[in-house]
């Protein structure tokens, strides 16, 4: 955090003004370390199924600068790629301070990279900021195929799910499949599109710890579980915890 933006939300402890520490934690520290170093971030709940290089068609730099879209309407936080000490990801790190709100979920991540892109590169008046200049936004389908609101496509039968797994085999860098929703209150049968996406796409995974260590089981029918077609209230854009929250 030394040198960025984010030092003095750090040193002032600003992040325990949260319902979700951990969480907001690490979507400073992944800007805070891209600053520093440079490179791709990548959420661990997003499974790998081609090459980074497709992005760019295989030249093997269209990553150098780069956001992602989970759907039509927010950018999300779950893939970044800066060179260090790139422009607009410092102006990321200054949107995150001067806007965080600790108790409102997503106000932080997905939320923060689109208000600091409309900002900068979508302004109601004037030109884009000039570190709009060759960032690439991917499309939806590049990380996000499973939106948010269709995550039930990951429960279902992949066999009758023929079009999403090719498109999914021929547009897809990676998979999101929203572990803070689903985690591991639920399991999968083997059949669904998750667990064969993870079968076929993790095979070392799979052979070190087995099917029913990772939550894969026939005794689970297919489809979205019940417990997961509505809304987890947990995750509610506001939280009301104490007086704090009401602030938000």
């Amino acid at each position: 955090m030394r040198g960025t933006p984010l030092e003095p939300w750090f040193a002032n402890k600003t992040y325990e003004q949260s319902s979700w520490v951990m969480q907001n934690l690490g979507n400073a520290f992944r800007m805070g370390l891209l600053s520093k170093v440079g490179g791709v971030y990548l959420d661990m709940d997003i499974i790998s199924v081609n090459p980074m290089a497709m992005l760019s068609g295989g030249k093997g730099d269209g990553m150098a600068r780069a956001l992602t879209k989970q759907d039509a309407e927010w950018f999300n936080n779950a893939f970044l790629a800066f060179p260090r000490g790139d422009a607009f990801l410092e102006e990321l790190m200054k949107e995150f301070v001067s806007g965080f709100r600790g108790f409102i979920w997503a106000r932080n991540g997905p939320r923060m990279v689109t208000r600091t892109y409309q900002a900068r590169c979508r302004p109601q008046k004037g030109p884009p900021a000039p570190e709009c200049k060759g960032l690439k936004i991917t499309s939806t389908h590049v990380f996000h195929p499973a939106t948010y609101n269709n995550r039930q496509v990951l429960f279902d039968d992949w066999s009758r799910s023929c079009e999403f797994m090719g498109n999914l085999a021929k547009r897809s860098i990676g998979i999101h499949w929203w572990h803070r929703r689903v985690q591991d209150k639920v399991e999968l049968n083997p059949e669904s599109v998750l667990a064969r996406v993870i079968a076929k796409s993790c095979p070392a995974v799979v052979e070190s710890f087995g099917l029913e260590s990772l939550g894969i089981s026939e005794k689970v029918a297919v489809g979205i579980p019940e417990s997961l077609r509505n809304e987890d209230p947990d995750l509610l854009l506001k939280k009301q915890t104490g007086a704090a929250a009401k602030k938000a």
